[in-house]
């Protein structure tokens, strides 16, 4: 069964000479906002940020893309509240 986060929308990333960090920028259809900042870190890219939702209070989050020996990536998404709550882990493949 597949977990929905939230709508759907797209996202925008890019690395930052001036603070040497990777950025990414998502917005979703429904004006929903999140802004991560992050890097490698032991062999992951960990990208955090804080959501603003239309109608709710901000939050933060954290990503983790984790290559694996097969090729494909993990992506782990999850929401800190008392503490850090898995949300969707999702395996991407390439489909050749």
């Amino acid at each position: 069964m597949a977990v929905r986060v939230g709508p759907p929308g797209q996202s925008i990333n890019y690395f930052s000479r001036a603070d040497s960090l990777w950025h990414q920028t998502w917005i979703d259809r429904d004006g929903g906002q999140m802004e991560y900042t992050g890097g490698l870190r032991n062999g992951a890219m960990v990208l955090e940020g804080t959501g603003n939702d239309p109608g709710l209070p901000p939050y933060r989050a954290r990503m983790t893309m984790t290559p694996l020996p097969d090729g494909s990536v993990e992506q782990l998404m999850e929401r800190l509240e008392r503490r850090w709550r898995k949300l969707v882990r999702n395996i991407s493949r390439n489909i050749p």
